[in-house]
């Protein structure tokens, strides 16, 4: 039987900004001991904040449905002292999107310390589990943007637990401004030389002197992942990034339009052409 996903209420006891666009906020539940795996998430429902009430009504009645809760994946890991989530706020395409974004600018801009939330939460499948834990060697982590935080917290979860497995990161962002745990994750990777090893590839920003920071030029190539994957077969892969959503595939099949694919589809065919077995393939989006 399933565990059932409890209602929550937290404070928030510390905002820090990752990025320009993007936040972690730390949250405590006073003496509550939360359980959870790394990887999982949290949800919230934008009908709490006061400030949206007239924009869930007026999105509720575009759309003739009510407003969802939002899921965000948990950025700590279970040893830390206070659950914590990343946002990044979505970007707001009018050309694209039929509708601008509703929470996320909130939560990443204008949650001070000392808010009250009430969240639900933790659950997701997005985390190691007995089958990985046992027949995996290696696991590559391929993210791109806010898909890293999710896989934080696996890395950090696992390097803590004194795990044996090697890690493999690689991450895509535009800039290396836009590098979200940027110094977190040069942390580990030096306190783990051995456990943890990270790829920068950076799409829109070419500058000799990032080379030596451990950045690539470009986005991650079947190549790329031959190189530093010596055995698939002893290998699990968690996939997170921007992948085709259900709007565009909604809008793609009433214009017989043929979708390019994204980061997730683009990461998954890699990952299945060089061998990872299906079963040790694990995927996120948003």
């Amino acid at each position: 039987m399933a565990a059932k996903i409890l209602e929550r209420e937290v404070i928030v006891v510390d905002a820090v900004r990752e990025t320009k666009d993007s936040t972690t906020l730390y949250l405590s539940e006073g003496d509550n001991q939360p359980e959870y795996k790394a990887g999982q998430f949290l949800t919230v429902d934008p009908h709490q904040f006061p400030a949206l009430e007239r924009w869930c009504l007026y999105l509720e009645k575009e759309k003739g449905r009510k407003e969802p809760v939002r899921a965000y994946s948990l950025a700590s890991a279970p040893h830390e002292e206070y659950v914590s989530f990343t946002v990044k706020e979505d970007p707001y395409y009018p050309d694209e999107d039929p509708y601008p974004p509703l929470l996320s600018p909130i939560l990443t801009f204008r949650t001070p310390v000392g808010t009250e939330l009430t969240i639900k939460g933790y659950t997701g499948s997005y985390t190691m589990n007995d089958e990985l834990e046992s027949n995996a060697e290696t696991i590559l982590h391929g993210c791109a943007g806010s898909g890293i935080v999710p896989n934080f917290a696996i890395i950090k979860d696992e390097l803590h637990n004194g795990s044996t497995k090697k890690h493999i990161l690689i991450f895509t962002n535009k800039t290396w401004n836009d590098i979200i745990y940027r110094d977190a994750l040069r942390a580990l990777e030096s306190k783990y030389p051995d456990k943890l090893t990270i790829i920068h590839m950076i799409t829109r920003e070419k500058k000799p002197e990032l080379e030596s920071m451990g950045a690539r030029w470009g986005r991650p190539t079947i190549e790329l992942l031959r190189e530093v994957i010596k055995d698939p077969s002893t290998t699990a892969a968690f996939i997170c990034g921007p992948g085709i959503s259900s709007y565009e595939k909604k809008e793609a099949k009433k214009k017989g339009l043929e979708l390019v694919p994204r980061f997730l589809e683009t990461m998954l065919q890699f990952v299945e052409e060089i061998g990872i077995p299906k079963e040790m393939i694990k995927k996120e989006t948003w």
